[in-house]
């Protein structure tokens, strides 16, 4: 599961009723859960969220802290919010790591892959590899 549906997955378990939720509220349950997800992450997602038409965000001022107001509590528009890509397609900060695969001996091949590569994103980079250019001395 991808981060964006991990924290809206989150919301509808912790806050289900609320008409608003904090980023530090927020970040502090998901951290408590153990979830990996910073503070950039957690307002990246919410401001998506005022994309998708859910709320309003609004960044901390006098006193109040950043947040998200909601149309509709988050029970009331269900799970079936399309996260659908590890970023959502809307921004959302995605952690890469660095893969070395063996191609032969003496060279490597570096990936920078999504932290939450799923099965299908794998299968499409071997999809993608097996269309490289073969050897061209063999299409001679």
């Amino acid at each position: 599961m991808n981060a964006p549906q991990r924290i809206w997955d989150h919301i509808l378990r912790h806050y289900p009723d609320k008409g608003w939720v904090s980023v530090n509220e927020l970040e502090k349950s998901l951290a408590l859960e153990k979830q990996g997800t910073d503070r950039a992450t957690v307002v990246a997602f919410l401001k998506s969220c005022e994309e998708k038409g859910l709320g309003w965000f609004r960044n901390g001022r006098r006193g109040h802290p950043s947040r998200i107001l909601w149309n509709k509590k988050p029970h009331e528009v269900g799970a079936d919010v399309p996260f659908d890509t590890p970023n959502g397609g809307r921004g959302l900060p995605v952690r890469t790591v660095s893969v070395e695969v063996p191609v032969r001996p003496g060279v490597v091949a570096k990936l920078a892959v999504p932290e939450d590569l799923s099965s299908a994103e794998a299968d499409r980079i071997i999809e993608f590899v097996k269309r490289l250019p073969l050897d061209t001395r063999s299409a001679a």
